[in-house]
């Protein structure tokens, strides 16, 4: 019987991994970046922006007592955030 390897990562996390390495070899930024310097320029406590995956909808907003910024695409399985 042979016992995996829990040294050898999933292949979704290479997957991943490599596709960050390539964002920054390109001198490009992650999408959510991306979305965050938009949200910045925004004086507001929320808002829509476009979104940096698919080009639609981002709604937006920022919580009043933590000050936690929520973000998500209107198109399902695509950008989501909570910093």
């Amino acid at each position: 019987m042979q016992v995996p390897s829990a040294s050898k990562p999933p292949p979704l996390l290479l997957q991943g991994l490599a596709e960050g390495l390539r964002i920054l070899a390109s001198g490009g930024i992650y999408p959510v970046q991306g979305a965050f310097a938009a949200i910045a320029a925004d004086p507001g406590d929320s808002g829509t922006i476009e979104c940096p995956t698919c080009k639609g909808r981002l709604s937006w907003r920022r919580d009043n007592h933590n000050g936690h910024l929520h973000g998500q695409c209107e198109t399902d399985g695509c950008l989501r955030f909570m910093q």
